[in-house]
């Protein structure tokens, strides 16, 4: 009898479970609303995005024309890329704007960044202890938090008027 009895309130149970796991996805039971947390992959792939739309415009004439600073071929803004000396697997130059500067798609992608060009630019645009400093920012390990992302997104957002 005890057996059954214990049988039953499981059952029971169970069933009570069952149905408010019903409820739930009925849409009847309130709870209060989670603050929704995004992916550090998706804040890091939009501060990508945004950072990469900065430093084009920033270094568009009036008319919105950008210069590859490896070959010096001249497109639209929208058309160019952002080349990254150091590449973008270190966190601790990836959103360094001494770091990044247009590149045509030829130089950056097809070219391989360029890199003998490319260290020429740098080393006359910012001297040539850049070079130097840049390598040694590399090896830094850094870890950027998802807050600090956002942030960021802000900033470069409100940069290019974006907001």
């Amino acid at each position: 009898m005890k057996r059954r009895k214990k049988l039953l309130t499981k059952s029971l149970w169970r069933r009570k479970k069952n149905l408010t796991s019903v409820v739930k996805v009925a849409g009847k039971k309130s709870k209060k609303p989670k603050k929704k947390t995004r992916k550090p992959s998706v804040v890091k792939r939009e501060l990508d995005k945004v950072f990469s739309i900065y430093i084009r415009q920033s270094a568009a004439d009036p008319q919105g024309y950008a210069s590859c600073v490896t070959c010096g071929k001249s497109l639209p803004w929208q058309q160019q890329q952002s080349g990254h000396f150091v590449p973008r697997s270190h966190l601790s130059t990836r959103w360094d704007p001494r770091n990044v500067h247009v590149q045509c798609v030829g130089c950056n992608i097809f070219g391989g960044g360029r890199y003998p060009e490319y260290a020429l630019f740098l080393t006359r645009k910012y001297g040539p202890e850049i070079l130097e400093e840049l390598t040694k920012a590399k090896h830094t390990v850094t870890k950027i938090s998802v807050q600090e992302m956002e942030q960021s997104i802000l900033f470069y957002k409100a940069l290019t008027g974006e907001l």
